[in-house]
């Protein structure tokens, strides 16, 4: 890994651009299309990057690449950090039997399928509990307990 950051730091040095290894251009290419300001450049050579001299495809990316941003970040997903997000997406994918990726397709249609009848449905289907319900700022109603009556059975022996 060291030799891939070698070779990022060789490709914005003129002198040291032959050192670049030739195994990590297309990865090094990926890796400076994370800059909008780099794109224009690196997708017609990533287009072409089978046909053209190596050498030649690596003084295009030097003097295509933005060199005053030398710290390029990469992508991340963005992870749900809303507790409600992530229960009102359990709960789509226990009531419409949905796989994770059916959940993450329609992840941004949330608040089209899900309103207040429907959180209500499924606290009652679901039987969600007092922390549950208090992120989705549903009432919790605590389970009323009914004893069943259980009649006597009149056997031979009941009636002697």
């Amino acid at each position: 890994m060291t030799d891939f950051f070698q070779n990022f730091k060789n490709m914005f040095n003129f002198n040291s651009l032959q050192q670049v290894d030739n195994q990590t251009i297309f990865p090094l290419t990926k890796w400076l299309s994370n800059e909008a300001t780099n794109l224009p450049i690196c997708m017609p050579l990533n287009k072409y990057a089978f046909w053209m001299d190596k050498d030649v495809y690596k003084y295009a990316l030097h003097f295509g690449i933005n060199k005053s941003k030398r710290f390029i970040s990469t992508l991340k997903k963005l992870a749900d950090k809303d507790e409600k997000t992530k229960l009102i997406k359990s709960c789509m994918q226990r009531y419409y039997k949905w796989s994770d990726r059916e959940v993450e397709i329609h992840s941004d249609m949330i608040e089209l399928i899900v309103d207040e009848e429907q959180l209500n449905e499924w606290n009652k289907m679901y039987g969600l509990n007092k922390k549950e319900c208090k992120v989705l700022g549903l009432e919790y109603k605590e389970p009323k307990l009914k004893k069943l009556k259980v009649e006597k059975t009149k056997t031979i022996g009941g009636w002697f």
